[in-house]
């Protein structure tokens, strides 16, 4: 569209009237329309790096597969569920293909290269990085029990072995968008190190939180930490700037109590009306999800108590459940996706202990583990409504390479 004398056009709009033209876009409205021209990616681009808290219209849940889908090293793959259509997106190095996607949140996702043990935050639409602090070069400040009362915090250089470095932590949390300021924490869990590790932006070391029960899930909510354990129990921790600076040492205090009679994966995910889930989730002698339960913590004077309420319908909420934080999105925001529903990824592979040793060393291109034996994958949906199982991308194998991530814009 060429315009008179100066010889404008579309190419040639400023970049504030294309940031109010691609904020009625969504997210794979606006990557087709990077791709039109270079004048409109360099555009795009601009929009978005320069952009912060810009919001895409519709934008649900991604699917992060990892490498892409022609095997180029230095992209990755997304999964739309609305449209089911796939989009290849270029990442910087070092190479995605190289990286477990061990969480995300926020806009970002968090990566582990099992070769140097090393986390990045990765934003994959803008291409930003940030490097975290190494767990193998710096030392540790190592919180743990002194005794039933009290803990003792000390600060150690720990030497871990190769089998720790390859192994990857199965789940990371991210509290903020790291774009939008220095303030934020991030949490991991290992299979072979009990409790927590936490950053803070700022900080040059990594805190654990030495306990000795066995994490499942983590959540941050309204400014604390919660984690769920392989014994059924629910717990709770506050984590302060002005108190770590102070040399005050974070605690974890039981809010649900063990329940030895279980055998299910719990994990924990936020409302949109700021009520705390609890999602228990069991599967079957092939490794298949056979049924989802919800409970809604209960709170009294912003304190949890020990009662639980078993939620039998969700209505318009859809949780997604996965490495990611988790996610409970409104259905009217999202009028593509199942209302009522649980959209869930197989990340129990890494939390299985029969994948101890799983690295990306030990996998093909193709995506196969030389050393494991082939384990079925797990990603579908669950309807609460009529309860039934959905698969989504069923016999795909690059699902097999490593766990995928949902991925969504904040």
């Amino acid at each position: 569209m060429a315009g008179g004398g100066g010889g404008s056009g579309w190419a040639d709009l400023p970049v504030d009237l294309f940031s109010l033209i691609f904020s009625k876009l969504s997210l794979p409205q606006l990557l087709r329309s990077a791709a039109v021209c270079v004048s409109w990616s360099a555009t795009a681009h601009e929009v978005i790096m320069h952009s912060r808290g810009f919001q895409f219209k519709g934008q649900g849940p991604w699917l992060m597969l990892g490498g892409s889908s022609d095997g180029d090293s230095s992209a990755a793959t997304f999964y739309t569920l609305d449209e089911g259509r796939e989009y290849t997106i270029p990442l910087p190095d070092p190479s995605i293909s190289r990286r477990f996607l061990i969480g995300s949140g926020h806009g970002w996702v968090i990566t582990y290269d099992t070769s140097l043990g090393l986390l990045r935050l990765l934003n994959p639409i803008t291409g930003s990085q940030i490097d975290l602090p190494s767990v193998i070069s710096n030392p540790l400040d190592l919180i743990h029990d002194n005794d039933e009362r009290s803990n003792i915090r000390t600060r150690r250089q720990f030497s871990f072995t190769k089998s720790v470095i390859g192994t990857p932590p199965y789940k990371a949390i991210l509290s903020a968008d790291p774009s939008l300021g220095d303030n934020y924490t991030v949490a991991f869990v290992h299979y072979f190190l009990p409790g927590i590790f936490f950053n803070r932006s700022g900080h040059e070391s990594w805190f654990w939180l030495n306990d000795s029960s066995q994490i499942q899930d983590i959540i941050f909510h309204k400014g604390k930490l919660y984690a769920t354990t392989t014994s059924g129990s629910v717990q709770v921790c506050v984590i302060d700037d002005a108190q770590l600076r102070r040399g005050e040492l974070p605690t974890f205090t039981p809010i649900v109590p063990a329940n030895r009679d279980r055998c299910h994966f719990d994990y924990l995910a936020e409302t949109p009306r700021g009520d705390l889930l609890n999602i228990r989730r069991k599967r079957g002698i092939h490794r298949a999800t056979i049924f989802v339960e919800v409970y809604r913590l209960q709170l009294e004077e912003e304190i949890l108590s020990r009662r639980i309420e078993p939620v039998k319908d969700l209505g318009e909420l859809i949780i997604f459940l996965g490495s990611n934080h988790p996610l409970c999105l409104s259905a009217c925001d999202l009028p593509h996706l199942a209302p009522n529903s649980i959209y869930f990824i197989d990340d129990l592979r890494l939390f299985n202990r029969q994948r101890r040793s799983m690295s990306i060393k030990e996998q093909s291109i193709s995506g196969e583990c030389q050393s494991c034996p082939p384990i079925p994958v797990d990603v579908g949906i669950y309807n609460m409504t009529n309860h039934t199982f959905t698969s989504i991308l069923p016999g795909d194998l690059r699902l097999n390479r490593q766990p995928p991530v949902w991925f969504k814009l904040d």
